[in-house]
């Protein structure tokens, strides 16, 4: 790992340590107005996952994602 990538994981720890936190050590949302995401593609054998993302979700409700 570079040092500039040494340098950002330090401060994402920093930061990390601040947030409110489960018992499990699970960042708490609960109060918060939004949340950080994250998309994965996975391919295995020369395809790709898509899913089509509930109507219960918040947002982007009904779409397919890959």
């Amino acid at each position: 790992m570079g040092k500039e990538n040494r340098s950002l994981m330090k401060k994402l720890r920093e930061f990390s340590k601040k947030l409110p936190k489960f018992e499990d050590g699970r960042i708490d949302y609960t109060n918060s107005d939004s949340a950080p995401g994250l998309n994965v593609f996975l391919e295995h054998e020369g395809k790709i996952l898509i899913m089509k993302r509930s109507n219960k979700v918040g947002a982007y409700r009904k779409t397919w994602e890959a």
